[in-house]
């Protein structure tokens, strides 16, 4: 017995004309298939990406949450007192 699995199905030119919308798409999870006068020819599919299995583990056991995202950039720490030189400048200086 077949297992069918949706997909979807676009041609060449609509793929050049909207790829970046399909590679949002695939990065959802959908797999997009590509024809050529109807045939098809490729296919677009996310990336499996592989996991630690350390963090897996922690995920499991409650220690941390993950959402399947890349983690967001570190916002920098503003000085508080911005006219003052921050630490990294005055040991510059120091080792010139």
């Amino acid at each position: 017995m077949e297992v069918l699995h949706l997909e979807e199905t676009v041609g060449i030119r609509e793929m050049k004309q909207s790829l970046s919308r399909y590679i949002r798409e695939g990065k959802k999870g959908k797999t997009i298939t590509i024809t050529d006068r109807g045939s098809p020819v490729a296919r677009l599919s996310p990336v499996e990406r592989s996991i630690h299995p350390e963090a897996l583990k922690m995920v499991e056991e409650g220690m941390t949450s993950w959402h399947g995202n890349k983690p967001g950039l570190i916002q920098p720490v503003r000085k508080k007192y911005p006219s003052r030189r921050n630490l990294t400048d005055m040991l510059s200086d120091d080792r010139r």
